[in-house]
């Protein structure tokens, strides 16, 4: 147990004080179980410089008290202290208050961290101000249970001291946030940067990452993405990287080799790359573009991947990792990926299937590794992410599907992903 250092104490001013909460949960303080709140503080404590009463278990019991429903306030205070301890993903959670019959919130997100437990368990005790013009009427918990509310007869972050200390668990709370709280929720506003339209994604779009479709889901990223159709593709006036710096390729492992006329797929590919163009392989199929779509044609047709046509080929293959192997994947360039972890091991569900791609016989080519496939022995088979340059000027990402499906890689990569993206369009000439 641990509570944020303190630089000085304010005793709340008189005729303030603890407002009654009457319980309705009880969190359990027992070690051994995985819901609990070991080592939680009780009783009298000083909380980022305020002297705060927490709850404290009942004679012959171990279980601390709660309050998770609505509180209804029959006194005249329009500042209160509130302590809170959340129950669900941090961001989305608050504590509601209702003044003049208007109702306010704060989110979890936006309070001071006061007092943080011991690994392995991870739970808060979070602080926030409550204040209001006139008496506040009522507070309402959501996604946490309020521990603590003190009535105060001014805003104690008017104290010097106090501010600072609040400031102080304010930041190491953003700090925690960054792991708590998934990459599609923090990035909100950076996907709001990105200008509508910048962004194509390719015929056929089989294989949208289901990672993909949650950020385009939790953020405004849908908007700024134009999905385009064969046609559009193949028409210089409709795809260019004038008009779309980055395109997504998100058709499993097919592209339109053939559209209107021989070739004029894969042709407005090239075409789009030597522009300077970037192109982003991001789908779930393990060998993007292999497979060529002909108009008329029954069926996708092999022996042409459009990759292959820029120098770029699989140097490394696998179906499934052989037993006792013990693959891994890693992180190559932590400035690229810097939310992924350093290693994670190689996934045991799903689409095990594996294509390393890389340039090993076009020196022309730039090629950065980003995340690269170990084996037992720590030696690297081939690259689960690169990015390529060609000596046109154009780019090719390449991230495998599997790590866009990992539990422990997914949200990570793709929020690094679409923070390179938002950062290249800021930096461009417009």
């Amino acid at each position: 147990m641990r509570v944020i250092a303190l630089l000085s104490v304010l005793t709340l001013a008189p005729g303030a004080g603890a407002v009654d909460l009457p319980p309705d949960v009880d969190l359990s303080t027992d070690a051994a179980e995985p819901w609990t709140w070991h080592g939680i503080p009780t009783g009298p404590q000083e909380l980022l410089g305020l002297t705060i009463a927490l709850p404290a278990p009942p004679e012959g019991s171990a279980a601390i008290p709660g309050r998770a429903g609505a509180v209804s306030l029959a006194g005249e205070a329009s500042t209160l202290v509130a302590v809170v301890t959340p129950v669900v993903t941090p961001h989305l959670a608050s504590l509601s208050y209702r003044a003049s019959g208007e109702w306010r919130s704060v989110p979890v997100g936006d309070m001071s961290l006061a007092w943080v437990s011991e690994p392995p368990h991870e739970r808060f005790l979070l602080m926030a101000v409550l204040k209001a013009d006139a008496s506040i009427a009522e507070v309402r918990p959501e996604g946490c249970y309020l521990l603590a509310l003190e009535a105060v007869d001014a805003d104690p972050l008017a104290d010097p001291d106090v501010a600072s200390q609040w400031e102080a668990g304010a930041e190491a709370w953003q700090a925690r946030m960054e792991s708590l709280v998934p990459a599609s929720w923090r990035m909100r506003e950076l996907v709001d940067t990105i200008p509508g339209g910048a962004i194509a994604m390719l015929p056929p779009r089989s294989g949208v990452p289901g990672i993909l479709r949650k950020f385009m889901g939790a953020t405004s990223l849908g908007s700024k993405i134009d999905e385009l159709t064969p046609r559009q593709m193949v028409d210089p006036g409709q795809f260019s990287a004038a008009q779309y710096p980055f395109a997504l390729q998100v058709g499993q492992e097919q592209y339109h080799r053939s559209v209107l006329a021989p070739d004029d797929g894969a042709e407005a590919l090239l075409r789009y790359l030597e522009e300077g163009g970037t192109l982003v392989l991001a789908s779930t199929g393990p060998y993007p573009m292999y497979y060529a779509l002909d108009s008329g044609a029954p069926a996708p047709q092999h022996g042409d991947a459009f990759v292959h046509r820029l120098g770029i080929r699989a140097t490394f293959s696998m179906e499934r990792p052989p037993e006792g192997q013990g693959m891994s994947l890693h992180r190559a360039a932590p400035d690229a990926l810097p939310s992924m972890p350093e290693s994670v091991p190689y996934p045991t569900t799903g689409d095990l299937r594996i294509r390393c791609l890389g340039a090993p016989n076009a020196p022309e080519i730039t090629t950065t590794p980003l995340v690269e496939l170990r084996d037992a022995q720590g030696q690297t088979r081939g690259h689960a992410a690169a990015l390529f340059e060609l000596a046109s000027g154009g780019r090719v990402m390449f991230i495998w599907g599997g790590l866009l499906a990992h539990p422990k890689t997914g949200d990570a990569v793709m929020g690094d992903l679409i923070r390179w993206v938002a950062e290249e369009l800021e930096a461009m000439p417009r």
